[in-house]
């Protein structure tokens, strides 16, 4: 299946691109979109040119032509095996598209070149600054053949220099000193890195409370939490917090705080709503004891009713106990 490829911008003033014809550049680009992702495909000639040019009744008459160009340049390679079936291998694969995640290769590779088993393994830089990118073979062997000659120099026809090195010695092993269990390496200087094993830190085992723990915790954070409520409720539930294990049970204990004092205080979440809400309720009681309800009765109206609600109340009953006094008859 054809593939998305990129083309790079110094792609037009490659010298290598400049000594062939257009058709043979664009014939170039065209075979990246059928190649696998190690840059190889079918060669068959009358097979591309029908996938590469299938509106141009002249493909199959142009396009050997421009095959033949490209591997004069060495911008792909040619080759049979397979019980001869013909494919074609883009070179230079690597500098001209970026693959990730390759797929199996679909191709079998050409067979090795037998001028660069001589020259060894490029050293090539593909589109690094002030480096012109290589598209064909040729510069690359060139600069090979350069670098055998420049390392023939200086020794005797036939013969390849290679300058004096010492014999490698193996790195003295740094001193070790043995400290709480553990191997320290104490070296004044050098290329070593000392690295101390740590050991590994242990677990923390939640350890279930005792009705006395709770409540000595209770009493000195001052929360009304029973602590035997807390201890039965718990051990039912298996020391789970919804469905994961206890891991702290003082921070269970705070939470159960915060509870106990919504469902005791209308919703209030800290103690100092909670004062001032005690606050709002006494000032309510003695004002409603001033418009002539009884001690009682105004505590049980500023507990469970709003302040306005509790005031109209109020007065509704002061007023008709008054009234009930004014028309009752006197005893006989």
């Amino acid at each position: 299946m054809p593939r998305i490829r990129t083309i790079k911008p110094e792609f037009p003033q490659s010298e290598s691109m400049g000594r062939i014809s257009r058709d043979a550049r664009l014939i170039f680009i065209l075979l990246w979109t059928l190649a696998d992702d190690y840059g190889r495909m079918r060669g068959n000639p009358q097979m591309l040119g029908g996938l590469l040019l299938p509106y141009d009744e002249d493909a199959r008459e142009v396009l050997p032509s421009c095959l033949d160009e490209l591997e004069r340049e060495g911008c792909i390679k040619r080759y049979t095996c397979d019980q001869g079936y013909e494919y074609v291998a883009v070179t230079n694969w690597e500098s001209h598209q970026k693959i990730d995640n390759r797929s199996k290769p679909k191709f079998p590779p050409p067979p090795p070149d037998p001028i660069e088993e001589l020259a060894g393994p490029s050293e090539e830089s593909a589109g690094s600054a002030g480096s012109s990118i290589t598209f064909g073979l040729g510069s690359r062997i060139k600069d090979q053949g350069s670098r055998i000659k420049d390392q023939g120099s200086g020794g005797s026809k036939g013969e390849i220099a290679t300058p004096e090195q010492p014999p490698e010695q193996p790195p003295k092993q740094p001193p070790v000193q043995q400290a709480n269990g553990f191997a320290i390496a104490t070296i004044p200087s050098g290329p070593y890195v000392s690295i101390s094993a740590k050991p590994p830190k242990p677990k923390k085992v939640f350890v279930k409370p005792t009705t006395e723990e709770v409540e000595a915790y209770c009493r000195e954070r001052g929360n009304q939490v029973v602590a035997q409520n807390f201890v039965d409720h718990y051990t039912a539930n298996g020391w789970r917090v919804g469905r994961n294990p206890m891991k702290d049970w003082k921070a269970a204990v705070r939470t159960w705080e915060q509870s106990h004092t919504r469902r005791e205080h209308g919703g209030v979440q800290t103690f100092a709503e909670r004062d001032r809400h005690n606050e709002k309720v006494g000032w309510l009681r003695i004002e409603l004891e001033r418009l002539g309800l009884s001690v009682e009765a105004a505590k049980r109206l500023a507990e469970t009713m709003p302040a306005d609600q509790a005031r109209e109340q109020a007065k509704r009953i002061v007023a008709a106990s008054k009234f009930n006094l004014i028309t009752d008859k006197p005893d006989q």
